[in-house]
């Protein structure tokens, strides 16, 4: 997981230094344009020269980020196993399923779930949850406003154990809404003993918890410790 990690963080570091170059070409391309006009001749050659290098420079960077992935670089979802802890006291005050939506910062494929909003319930039972309509929009509208996506949705599911963390239909059918609604999102189910499982409906997705007390179950699935 660790080299995955440093491959989409290679990755992310080519992109902003794509987005320097292009920057820098920009302002070079007006200058150029002033020391044309003026007929500086011998400025503008030096300018040009600049430029010529840069493009070579932006082809070789392209060229690189697309051999990390063979040119189809996963988006990953990474966080701290605090967060996820944090999450899971949240999720499991109760007998009743709790949900909430998480967001934080997207650099490239690489995108961070690290902020938690709350919604108001329309149902809620021990093994049922519904988010009010409303609620759901003016959450959806905060995180538009601060210039944020939804990144990942949590909820908790009753029982114990890998059997109890899988996706009910219903899960999955709020998921594919999502996806289908353009959202760069997964979802996340913790169970009543620290399991929690990470699922798309059709994305493709990687994931990387950051820190110690947990294990991986499978490449879906953890398992926080309690301590």
């Amino acid at each position: 997981m660790k080299s995955l990690v440093k491959n989409y963080r290679n990755f992310a570091t080519l992109q902003g230094a794509l987005y320097e170059l292009e920057k820098t070409g920009k302002k070079l391309q007006t200058s150029l344009q002033k020391d044309i006009i003026e007929c500086n001749s011998e400025r503008a050659k030096a300018r040009l020269d600049v430029l010529l290098a840069l493009s070579h420079a932006s082809r070789a960077i392209t060229s690189t980020a697309q051999a990390l992935d063979h040119g189809k670089v996963r988006p990953i979802y990474i966080c701290s196993v605090q967060f996820l802890l944090g999450c899971f006291k949240d999720l499991t005050l109760s007998q009743n399923e709790e949900m909430l939506f998480c967001t934080g910062l997207e650099i490239g494929s690489i995108r961070t779930l690290d902020t938690k909003l709350w919604l108001t319930y329309k149902t809620q039972t021990p093994s049922f949850i519904a988010a009010d309509s409303e609620s759901n929009r003016l959450a959806l509208q905060k995180l538009n406003q601060s210039g944020q996506r939804l990144l990942a949705w949590f909820h908790s599911h009753p029982g114990t154990g890998v059997g109890s963390i899988y996706p009910s239909s219903i899960d999955i059918d709020h998921q594919r809404n999502l996806e289908a609604g353009g959202y760069p999102t997964i979802g996340l189910i913790f169970s009543r003993d620290g399991l929690v499982r990470f699922f798309s409906h059709e994305t493709n997705f990687d994931f990387e918890v950051i820190g110690k007390g947990f294990e991986y179950v499978d490449e879906k699935t953890i398992k926080l410790g309690q301590s």
